[in-house]
């Protein structure tokens, strides 16, 4: 007998009133509706929050399965969604500008005199709230009362104003703390369908009262209350009396078409052991509910991005429209047919909002900046309000880069390798949104978004030279080294260099003017293995175009070096065959046919007997070189920096190596294709 008498007093001190508040940012914003309009475009934008794997179908384990969620517990993959806000330019131009919203989804125990026992929502249930095409507000209608807006002014007493009280409908004036729309979602359910042929004959509202009371018979299932809360920033824009100032993204100017949509996606154990054990003592935040305690996690939260597709339509969220996205013309107090459009608006198509990186290119991770300087220092772009992950991988592979790493949203650094102390962050720490892509992130304060070549890796060569010091170039004539040459005037490195002379087979290398780089088996004017004197090392204080913690020569001075190893393969090397499949997504790079071997004068020839040129890619900028058949490492591999920059050689004195080149057999490769920069003489 003794367990119905737990069972009973379990009932007693079950938490009846007490919630929780999750807070979710938006996952995307687009015409997609699963419950309504699945595997079609919905009639308007909507506003969604949570799960990743928001689609145009639903289904409960695809939900769950979701990479992550823009709402703050990660065991909630359930998604939210409500029409979007726009203000109106009704005295301008007549466009209509995205509001800005913070959305919050409260979780609320309101059991009715029977003190029912309150369940998680099952596997697959699907609720809405409100209707959107509510042209008048009945006040005896539990659905109708179950949605109302809010005007928030936090300094100012509106007691006893009518204007400012509680309604069904937009406000006459406007908010200075913004406009909050508000729903409760029915909580009875028939305990038998999880959805019915108008998506809501399976859900009822309370007996008592729209927000809480006792489940009618029909209805038999008590689920946890959930109640939405959107603010709109409405006071970020002007307001204009007696004329339309806000329209839903339905073409609704009087707010009675405000709705809402739940798809259960909740690990349910825990949802009901949160249900069941946080009370009122919780004050509604979710922090404090021991059982969500473990997945509350704000920053992942904030990384989150869509990883299905997208539809492919302006939302205003950075410009006007010049009308809402489907077709949604305005549709005023008293018209209570929707009106129409001729013709119908073209149907946009998806877009994916996974990043194509250039081939062979993938997520590497994120990773903190260096403790000192920066942790790529190559080539950049800052500042870049178009900034996204396909631009930046892109521009660093142009530039003959391995890494790519993106930075506080608008700026990508390149780089061979990792300096000054870079270190693996969770994934969560590169939350900021890329200016030109809001569905990718590019970082954050202090962290790197970063992307690789996955069949090269970086090698550190410098062991395989020896400083001689600081000597003088010519100053007429040829130069002190006049073998092959090249300048590369954002990436110039001392293992750069040296690696492009131990392939040309020269037995020394100079950097000069922080960017130009010489190679060559004896010195001008110097007899046999004569070396050139040294001069004082403060005239080699130039720093290193790539490398900003080396010194690469000075004005008429060069940083000179002899090659003790020419048959090493640095600073890039190959990591697998042709034939093998890179991990990470991967577009098909455009070829060219295998260009002829003109000799020792040509690229070829100075590459020696290993390589031949077989390639320019399209998609990126790597020049790629095939072993001879000759040689038994018949692997295709991507040359990397030093074989792109020698497409531009310095002509001041190297004529018998660049006089054979030209575009019939080489192209120098523009960075993305709206580059605008003619071919130029050096890398930049």
């Amino acid at each position: 007998m003794l367990v119905p008498t737990l069972l009973s007093l379990s009932a007693l001190v079950r938490p009846a009133l007490g919630f929780f508040i999750v807070g979710c940012g938006l996952l995307s914003l687009q015409r997609l509706d699963p419950i309504v309009s699945p595997n079609r475009l919905a009639s308007h934008a909507h506003a969604i929050l949570g799960g990743s794997n928001f689609d145009k179908t639903y289904n409960y384990q695809d939900s769950l399965n979701s990479d992550c969620t823009s709402c703050v517990i990660s065991v909630d993959k359930s998604n939210y969604w409500a029409p979007h806000l726009y203000w109106y330019n009704v005295t301008g131009d007549k466009t209509y500008h995205s509001i800005p919203t913070s959305p919050r989804v409260y979780y609320i125990q309101r059991a009715g005199p029977k003190n029912e026992k309150i369940h998680a929502p099952p596997a697959g249930l699907v609720i809405l709230a409100g209707n959107m095409m509510r042209r008048q507000n009945n006040k005896a209608n539990f659905m109708d009362q179950a949605v109302s807006f809010v005007c928030q002014d936090f300094y100012n007493d509106h007691s006893g104003d009518p204007e400012w009280f509680e309604r069904p409908d937009f406000f006459k004036h406007n908010c200075p703390n913004g406009m909050r729309a508000q729903m409760f979602f029915p909580s009875c359910w028939d305990g038998v369908n999880l959805d019915s042929p108008n998506h809501q004959d399976h859900m009822a509202y309370p007996i008592q009262n729209y927000n809480g009371g006792d489940c009618p018979a029909t209805h038999p299932v008590h689920i946890i209350s959930i109640f939405y809360e959107f603010i709109y920033a409405v006071d970020q824009f002007p307001f204009y009396p007696g004329v339309t100032n806000w329209v839903f993204s339905t073409g609704d100017t009087t707010g009675l078409s405000m709705h809402g949509d739940f798809q259960m996606g909740w690990d349910i154990p825990i949802l009901q052991a949160a249900i069941d054990q946080c009370g009122l003592e919780t004050g509604g935040d979710v922090s404090k509910c021991g059982p969500l305690l473990p997945y509350y996690d704000t920053a992942a939260a904030a990384a989150c991005r869509p990883k299905r597709p997208i539809v492919d339509e302006n939302y205003g969220v950075t410009d006007g429209l010049t009308s809402l996205p489907g077709c949604n013309p305005l549709w005023p107090n008293g018209t209570y047919y929707k009106p129409g459009c001729y013709p119908d608006p073209p149907t946009p198509g998806f877009f994916s909002p996974l990043p194509v990186l250039p081939k062979y290119w993938v997520d590497a991770g994120c990773y903190s900046e260096a403790t000192s300087g920066r942790a790529l220092v190559g080539a950049r772009i800052t500042g870049d309000q178009n900034m996204s992950v396909d631009q930046c991988a892109s521009y660093c592979m142009a530039k003959g880069f391995l890494l790519a790493g993106l930075e506080y949203g608008q700026e990508c650094y390149c780089g061979m390798n990792l300096l000054g102390g870079a270190a693996p962050l969770k994934s969560s720490r590169c939350n900021v949104a890329c200016k030109g892509n809001m569905y990718q992130n590019c970082g954050g304060a202090g962290s790197l978004s970063l992307y690789k070549h996955s069949r090269l890796t970086y090698q550190d060569c410098t062991q395989n030279s020896a400083t001689i010091g600081c000597v003088a170039d010519t100053t007429t004539g040829a130069r002190l080294l006049n073998g092959p040459s090249y300048v590369n005037n954002t990436a110039m490195t001392r293992e750069m260099c040296s690696d492009f002379c131990r392939r040309s087979k020269q037995l020394y290398f100079g950097i000069e003017y922080s960017t130009q780089c010489y190679c060559g088996n004896s010195f001008t004017g110097f007899a046999g293995n004569s070396l050139p004197p040294l001069i004082d090392p403060s005239s080699c204080n130039m720093p290193c175009s790539g490398n900003p913690t080396q010194y690469c020569g000075g004005s008429r001075a060069l940083n000179l070096y002899k090659v003790l190893n020419t048959t090493s393969i640095c600073p890039v090397q190959s990591l697998a065959d042709e034939d093998t499949t890179p991990t990470g997504p991967v577009p098909t790079a455009t070829t060219v046919p295998e260009s002829p071997d003109t000799g020792s004068s040509s690229l070829a020839g100075a590459l020696g007997a290993t390589f031949a040129v077989i390639a320019v890619a399209a998609a990126g900028g790597t020049v790629y070189l095939r072993r001879r058949k000759s040689d038994p490492r018949s692997a295709a591999v991507s040359a990397g920096p030093w074989t792109q920059s020698m497409m531009n050689l310095n002509s001041r004195s190297d004529a018998n190596l660049s006089s054979s080149m030209s575009l019939t057999n080489l192209t120098r490769v523009r960075g993305p294709r709206d580059d605008p920069r003619p071919l130029s003489p050096t890398l930049e």
